[in-house]
Order: structure tokens, then C-alpha cells, then sequence
């Protein structure tokens, strides 16, 4: 997704991140730094408040793209896993909004 610039065309329309942020991961070889630049387009997503928060208080918070870029294999895995969750007694919270 990277390399086609697939994340770029998907992303850039709502964030509003410096070019060189985008070339920076359409380029960036090394593991940690590629890992790095991920968490930052994770955080920009966060603070526009658009990011999906998938978690509980005990156990933590997960910050996700928006539901509206997850595509259909992401969303039957993820109602799969928070069926499976209920049926245990597990409790999940989504902010914002609702399951995919």
C-alpha cells in the first residue's frame, strides 16, 4: 500500500500532513522509522478525531483508521472477534460511533 502510493491517495484528502511526511513513507526502509511514521499518520488521525478507539479501561485503547476506510475483510474479522468477545463476557467499547 505504501509503495503504490495506494496510503497516500487514501489518506492525504483528510490529512493535511507536510509532502515530505508522504515521501518519507512511500521511501523509508528501515523497520522502526516506517514503524514511527505509521504511528504519526495513527496520531494525526487522532487528533482530527476521526480515528476509530477500539478497547476497554483495563486492558487499553487501540487507535484505528476511520470505519469508512476499513474494507469488508477488516470489518467481518473485527464483528467476528467482538461476537466471539460477548459470547465470553467480554466487554468492548468503539468510540466514536458504532461498529463497521
Amino acid at each position: 500500500m505504501v509503495t503504490t502510493r495506494r496510503l497516500e491517495s487514501v489518506l492525504s484528502g483528510s490529512l493535511h500532513l507536510p509532502r515530505e511526511v508522504w515521501r518519507r513513507i512511500r521511501f523509508e526502509t528501515d523497520h522502526e522509522l516506517r514503524a514511527a511514521l505509521i504511528c504519526l499518520l495513527t496520531a494525526a488521525l487522532a487528533a482530527q478525531g476521526t480515528a476509530a478507539v477500539i478497547g476497554e479501561p483495563s486492558g487499553g485503547w487501540f487507535w484505528l483508521p476511520p470505519w469508512s476506510l476499513w474494507q469488508r475483510w477488516a470489518t467481518t474479522g473485527f464483528n467476528n472477534a467482538a461476537r466471539a468477545m460477548a459470547l465470553k463476557g467480554q466487554a468492548l467499547e468503539i468510540f466514536p460511533g458504532r461498529q463497521p
